[in-house]
């Protein structure tokens, strides 16, 4: 049955955000989409009516399997909750707005109204907001209005650059959320969002990279651990918020990454994060407008390489552990927090792969250290400085909160936890008269860290197939040193290479003249024989088939 579009015109001046989300998705598909040719667009040989109750084309779209073959094949549902991208008559409606809704073979032909025009970009969006809103059949869960200013803005900010994605590697993506302009109330959130990854077999997670806007706080990404766990949480985006009761924490998870910028992250030969087929994740995703003049959307997307597991796997399982002090309380001026990790006293060896740490606007200093019951503060052996930049080998002088580094730990650190454990020691200088205490904006503070670690040693040389902080073609480690260092090369051929150390000005300090197989190799560097100061030294090997260089630390 035709309808006519004076109804769904009607929508645009009637007050859009207080109407019932579905309602709107409704009547943009009853109105639009009625008609035979978007019956036949929507999925080959399927009876879908869009000329239905509301209630019947709700139950005919929302988490059902779809008739096409291929669509089915994907795991797509028509409309699948929280999960706009396997939602193939959103994809059906929005290829033409967005490559990550584009159809793929054997799918059919794209879906356009009854005049053979497509949808608006608004009447997408949303659909996909709806959608990633849990697809629910009651209630306001998106804003048109943001939407509206977003689509009107002439000058609107661009959507994220999609990262590469590399051929076999699985694609998520958390977004878009719409932020309102700088100084407008709610421009900074933090979102949960439950995501199912239906694997076709359990799996090991051998790299992830995770790619974000600037303006992204942070993201961390948890595998709830069962799926009772998992239907136990709302479905839709839940808001972060101590006062709302909804925390970062909520619910039986344990994370299995974390991102502060664009990382890569290669595990280590012969480790792999486990998902189970049926794995659910919860994204945390943590973003603030600090200056954008109009709405900005804001992207997460992650590429995950992965293989199917064996039932009997050799490859041992990288975990993760995430600390935090949720006591925090701090009195204005400068201060001094111990904090041990809750795990210290348990019967395990952890060997630590890597490190990073957290805190908000007031923070100015956090080192990590084995714990040491010897000494008045229980400070051992230093594993992290909060001060240094691990990428570029430089120590800058102050702990940068808003972009804190990340260690690597080639070879991996073993810490005993029963007998040694993890304490850490931050700083702050709390500038305002009130007191602060822990929260999840910017304006309340945090003391958190997190690690990855192994309970097994997967290469005892240390070797690994790190790719983003730390290259795989020349590595020096342990990194700072004060006596002895490894230099690991990967050689692409037999070669023999000239090996120099030298200072920042460019005086040689020693050569070595190694040769080198194929594959990867070590060359040992006595440092303490050298009588190097402390500082900043360049280690640079050539060879017929090898140019790199890196830098080393003496501390």
């Amino acid at each position: 049955m035709k309808k006519t579009l004076l109804g769904f015109l009607s929508l645009w001046s009637a007050g859009l955000f207080a109407q019932n989300s579905y309602d709107l998705v409704y009547k943009t598909l009853n109105t639009k989409c009625s008609n035979g040719s978007c019956h036949s667009a929507t999925s080959s040989g399927s009876s879908l009516q869009f000329d239905g109750s509301s209630t019947a084309v709700y139950n005919a779209l929302v988490n059902v399997v779809p008739q096409n073959a291929a669509a089915a094949a994907r795991k797509d549902k028509y409309l699948r909750m929280n999960q706009p991208y396997e939602s193939y008559l959103l994809r059906k409606c929005g290829g033409w707005f967005d490559t990550d809704l584009a159809l793929e073979a054997n799918e059919g032909n794209p879906m356009q109204d009854i005049n053979g025009n497509n949808l608006s970009d608004k009447e997408i969006e949303y659909i996909r907001q709806w959608v990633m809103n849990g697809a629910k059949k009651t209630g306001v869960t998106i804003d048109t209005a943001r939407i509206n200013a977003y689509y009107n803005d002439p000058n609107k900010t661009p959507f994220l650059n999609k990262p590469f994605k590399p051929a076999g590697v699985k694609r998520l993506r958390f977004g878009p959320v719409f932020l309102p302009p700088a100084g407008s109330a709610n421009t900074e959130m933090e979102y949960l969002l439950k995501y199912k990854v239906d694997f076709d077999d359990n799996v090991e997670v051998s790299q992830i990279d995770g790619f974000m806007n600037s303006e992204s706080h942070h993201l961390l990404l948890f595998k709830y651990q069962d799926s009772a766990s998992a239907a136990s949480m709302p479905e839709g985006l839940r808001i972060v918020s101590l006062t709302g009761g909804t925390t970062s924490f909520d619910g039986n998870k344990d994370l299995t990454g974390a991102w502060q910028d664009d990382a890569e992250i290669h595990l280590p030969a012969g480790t792999a994060i486990f998902w189970d087929k049926n794995t659910v994740l919860d994204f945390n995703y943590h973003l603030k407008n600090y200056n954008n003049p109009g709405v900005l959307p804001c992207d997460f997307y992650l590429n995950i390489a992965y293989k199917p597991r064996p039932i009997n796997t050799s490859t041992i399982e990288m975990k993760s552990a995430l600390i935090n002090n949720a006591t925090l309380f701090l009195l204005p001026g400068q201060q001094t927090k111990y904090y041990n990790d809750n795990s210290n006293g348990k019967n395990e060896t952890r060997h630590i792969w890597m490190m990073s740490s957290h805190t908000h606007k007031f923070g100015t200093y956090f080192d990590i250290h084995k714990k040491d019951n010897a000494k008045p503060n229980q400070l051992g052996d230093t594993l992290y400085k909060g001060n240094f930049d691990y990428a570029t080998n430089f120590d800058k002088g102050f702990y940068d909160w808003e972009h804190p580094s990340i260690k690597y730990f080639v070879p991996q650190v073993p810490v005993n936890m029963k007998t040694e454990g993890i304490r850490i020691v931050t700083k702050w200088n709390v500038t305002q008269a009130a007191p602060v205490t822990f929260g999840f904006t910017t304006a309340d503070e945090m003391q958190l860290f997190y690690y990855m670690y192994t309970n097994e040693l997967a290469n005892p040389t240390g070797l690994s197939t790190i790719k983003d902080e730390q290259s795989i073609d020349l590595l020096v480690y342990p990194n700072p040193t004060s006596s002895k260092a490894t230099i690991a090369i990967n050689a692409v051929e037999v070669d023999e290479l000239t090996i120099t150390l030298t200072d920042i000005q460019g005086k040689v300090i020693t050569t070595l003249h190694p040769t080198v197989t194929k594959g990867l190799n070590e060359v040992e560097l006595n440092t303490s024989t050298l009588n190097l100061n402390a500082g900043l030294y360049l280690v640079k090997a050539t060879g017929h088939h090898f140019n790199k260089e890196s830098k080393l630390i003496i501390e």
